[in-house]
């Protein structure tokens, strides 16, 4: 954190995103902007509001963990992830839901 001036890394988290040298620093909403405690929102129901505002404010979703590995995602109920794997990878997703209704 010399590049930045401070040996305080917690300091710096009022201040993000900040570049410092040739790196720049971003808040954890960049790239997980659902929080790590509710990690079904991403499998409920009408999710495209929230999927609209995480993908305008963020760089990547973090949806798979050891509490979410085994649920299963229904074809059409508009949820976080189908909107996502229809949106981001369409290939995928269209061979994934060829022969089934969920992946």
């Amino acid at each position: 954190m010399e590049a930045c001036g401070t040996d305080d890394a917690m300091s710096l988290t009022k201040q993000l995103p900040l570049s410092c040298a040739n790196v720049t620093i971003y808040s954890q909403s960049y790239f997980s902007p659902f929080h790590f405690m509710d990690p079904l929102l991403n499998f409920k129901s009408d999710g495209k509001k929230e999927f609209d505002k995480a993908m305008n404010e963020s760089y990547s979703i973090h949806m798979y963990n050891k509490i979410t590995k085994w649920s299963v995602v229904t074809i059409g109920r508009n949820n976080i992830y189908d909107i996502t794997a229809k949106n981001c990878c369409p290939l995928t997703y269209s061979r994934a839901t060829m022969h089934s209704n969920f992946f």
